[in-house]
């Protein structure tokens, strides 16, 4: 059983503790490695999910046409599988995305390095070509085919396809590739961020290069409701070629933004000294926010600084990519970053992974290498609660790994290279990376008691002003480490405080806590 506060900041605070318990835990793979790199709701209440798969055993008893092929998995509404395959040649095929393109039609996106053999039936053009595979909701291959040039390869990230019409799919890949095979573009740089529009029947209808003089690479897409595409990733290209905005550090994150014609209409670059990166996006109504992970500490325009060996990163611009809001959030020593994002009701969740000890923002310390980590914001982004869960080696988040029912269960896919009954996982391992499932229950349902406090100034210089009901307080700083403590006051002086980032801890007396964050100038 697990404990934690359920938190709100800035004036409003639920005062509730919540509990999350384990129920039902399942594994599925080979002794080989096993990723899954995505995973989806399908239309009769199950899920389908693809990855790579290299051994025929367990979990896996079909054959395996190469080196590794791409894994498919059709789980039923109960998590038992319906029916899974392995897809590939006798090379190396890895699936990273699917999409749902038509009622019970889906296309698998990924890199194929195999010839025309196994169940692959189409040549590449070059070393790693995109490959997409469309089947149906048994399995069956409806069609496939390969996108990329003769003098070089193609790489896939996750998320890698969306649907743009009832006719069109967009696929976005890095490319190093001159105007050779399938592509009609050349490349401004190293690697770009390759834009190819198809049919729904695999058909290429057009193809567009962003990039500047150096790399452009791991680049993912998302469709806003007026139909602008905006494909993300990262760059260490400066101001070249088609790139207009300057990088700051070894790899910066970037976006940029195109009407529905595919026309760039602006971008964005944010970093700092070092390596920030891009790995999820989230589109609001009247802004977009980014998660990912940084080792740089504030300069360039990020404002936020470093805690750790690289932190997860939440940046929030408006839709004209002004930055609104960045933050960071991470361990002394540790690797953690923000992966994979979901917005359910009021509550936006971010699904990670990280290392290190407890903190404002972990209340478990890591159990082995790196914990899966979830912190949950309301919808402006104040911070309500996290939640980790770990062996006794690495947990990796899975996209789109996280479900939210109606009856405030959580349904958990991740990949684990823990032995197994280790930590929280109650169930074994059959290799180097399993494909791991976890129900877990909370009362987030229960009815919550708010008591409004209000702080103020906030950002502050040397006082503060507290209005509210509370019994004492504790304010830390971002490395969990207590700066200051007292009982009921209307005000008080932190004049002493360094310049930075903190957390005031209210405790009322029934001893129920609400933190608010607080930024001294």
């Amino acid at each position: 059983m697990k404990t934690i506060l359920v938190l709100s900041i800035f004036l409003s605070f639920n005062l509730v503790g919540q509990t999350f318990n384990f129920g039902t835990q399942q594994h599925w793979g080979t002794t080989g490695d096993d990723p899954i790199s995505k995973i989806i709701k399908t239309s009769d209440g199950g899920y389908i999910a693809v990855g790579f798969v290299e051994n025929s055993n367990n979990s896996h008893q079909g054959a395996v046409y190469g080196l590794g092929d791409y894994w498919v998995v059709k789980f039923d509404q109960n998590y038992a599988i319906e029916w899974e395959k392995a897809i590939g040649g006798s090379d190396y095929d890895y699936a990273y995305d699917i999409v749902e393109y038509k009622t019970n039609k889906f296309i698998i996106t990924g890199v194929s390095n195999s010839p025309n053999d196994g169940l692959k039936s189409i040549s590449n053009y070059g070393l790693n070509d995109v490959w997409l595979v469309a089947i149906d909701i048994s399995g069956s291959i409806i069609w496939q085919n390969v996108y990329g040039s003769v003098d070089a390869s193609e790489g896939v990230f996750n998320n890698s396809i969306v649907k743009n019409s009832e006719n069109e799919l967009l696929i976005v890949c890095s490319s190093s590739g001159l105007t050779t095979g399938s592509k009609t573009v050349p490349t401004n740089g190293a690697s770009d961020f390759y834009l190819i529009s198809i049919d729904t029947n695999g058909n290429q209808l057009s193809d567009y290069s962003f990039g500047g003089s150096s790399n452009d690479f791991q680049c993912s897409i998302k469709i806003t409701e007026n139909g602008e595409i905006v494909i993300y990733g990262i760059s260490s290209s400066g101001i070249s070629a088609n790139k207009t905005t300057p990088n700051y550090g070894s790899f910066d994150a970037w976006a940029v933004k195109m009407n529905s014609n595919k026309q760039k209409i602006n971008e964005f670059n944010f970093g700092g000294n070092s390596s920030d990166y891009f790995f999820q996006l989230l589109i609001e109504e009247n802004s977009y926010i980014f998660s990912g992970s940084s080792n740089s500490v504030a300069s360039g325009n990020k404002i936020s600084g470093k805690i750790g060996l690289y932190d997860g990163i939440i940046v929030q611009t408006d839709t004209a990519f002004n930055i609104l809001s960045d933050n960071n959030y991470g361990h002394l020593g540790a690797f953690s970053s923000f992966d994979d994002i979901k917005a359910v009701d009021e509550n936006i969740y971010f699904v990670g992974g990280g290392g290190g000890g407890t903190s404002v923002f972990k209340d478990q310390p890591s159990l082995g290498a790196s914990d899966l980590w979830i912190l949950t914001f309301d919808t402006l982004l104040n911070y309500k609660w996290n939640f980790s869960l770990g062996g006794d080696d690495i947990e990796v988040p899975i996209c789109g790994g996280l479900f939210i029912n109606n009856d405030y269960t959580f349904d958990l896919f991740f990949n684990s290279s823990s032995a197994g009954f280790s930590g929280d996982l109650t169930t074994g391992n059959y290799g180097q990376q399993d494909l791991f499932h976890v129900k877990i229950s909370s009362d987030l349902g229960l009815e919550e008691k708010e008591q409004t406090i209000n702080v103020y100034p906030n950002p502050f210089t040397s006082s503060l002003s507290i209005i509210g009901d509370y019994k004492s307080l504790e304010i830390y700083d971002y490395l969990g480490k207590l700066m200051f403590q007292s009982e009921h006051k209307f005000n008080i002086d932190l004049n002493f405080l360094p310049t930075g980032y903190y957390v005031i801890n209210f405790i009322d007396n029934q001893g129920r806590t609400s933190h608010k964050k607080l930024v001294k100038n």
